[in-house]
């Protein structure tokens, strides 16, 4: 493992909205994926130089709905830190994620 990825929200502005040097930290395919994360400019000077970075862990576990398969995701963020601006970050990531995942959920149910 270890190799990088990057991911851009604003590709106009790549060094304050990206994840420019983060990695893939570990992998099993249809298991788990595990990739360190930066935060967006608003938590860059914190989130984005910490040591190590916040890290996220997405399980993908099939399932069985009336005779349809499928499968569940199931996303963990960790790695925060104590301070306030590291908790604004958090609760900012926790409504960013699971607008992400209803996205990706919507996309899947119209492919």
């Amino acid at each position: 493992m270890g190799g990088k990825y990057e991911l851009s929200w604003n590709p106009r502005n790549k060094q304050n909205d990206s994840t420019i040097g983060c990695k893939i930290l570990a992998l099993r395919p249809s298991k788990f994926l595990t990739f360190e994360w930066k935060g967006p400019k608003q938590f860059k000077r914190f989130m984005n130089n910490a040591d190590p970075l916040t890290q996220v862990v997405v399980f993908f576990v099939p399932c069985d709905r009336e005779s349809e398969q499928c499968t569940e995701i199931y996303l963990i963020h960790f790695g925060w830190r104590g301070s306030e601006e590291w908790e604004k970050a958090r609760l900012w990531f926790d409504k960013a994620w699971a607008v992400a995942l209803s996205e990706l959920e919507r996309y899947v149910k119209h492919w």
